[in-house]
């Protein structure tokens, strides 16, 4: 049984007041450190599920980068892109030069891969669906 896992049974049962904070952080680094290791064995889906787990116990914008490298890995250029974006709106000027770099590099190469389309409709509740995956109902807005 992990730790985290274990302390978060022991506080439920009143055995151990830890904060739901503590517990969200070492839950959040359990999963980012197992992500990372995915990451680097190659296994981007495997990662990114790891990753998501880690952002929704303790989001953090820095963690968006590796999200989106992990879709773009994956050729998931839509996601991709609406988490760099996010981390570049997010992250600012604490950025560092050489990440914002990268990330609008990846930015770049994205624009010459997705495309933006306008649905125009006159029956209301019908289906939108690209690539084989319900995208919107109408109306849209």
């Amino acid at each position: 049984m992990n730790r985290a896992r274990f302390l978060a049974g022991l506080a439920l049962c009143g055995g151990l007041a830890l904060p739901a904070t503590a517990l969200a952080q070492n839950e959040a680094k359990e999963h980012y450190q197992q992500g990372v290791a995915l990451f680097e064995a190659g296994n981007y889906k495997a990662a990114l599920a790891e990753f998501l787990v880690s952002y929704e116990a303790k989001p953090n914008w820095k963690l968006k980068h590796t999200i989106g490298v992990c879709y773009f890995n994956l050729n998931r250029f839509v996601e991709a892109k609406k988490e760099l974006d996010f981390y570049l709106e997010e992250g600012g000027d604490e950025i560092p030069a050489d990440k914002k770099t990268e990330v609008e590099d990846m930015l770049e190469q994205i624009s010459k891969l997705i495309a933006s389309i306008e649905v125009d409709a006159n029956v209301e509740g019908a289906t939108v669906w690209i690539d084989d995956e319900k995208v919107a109902t109408t109306p849209m807005t």
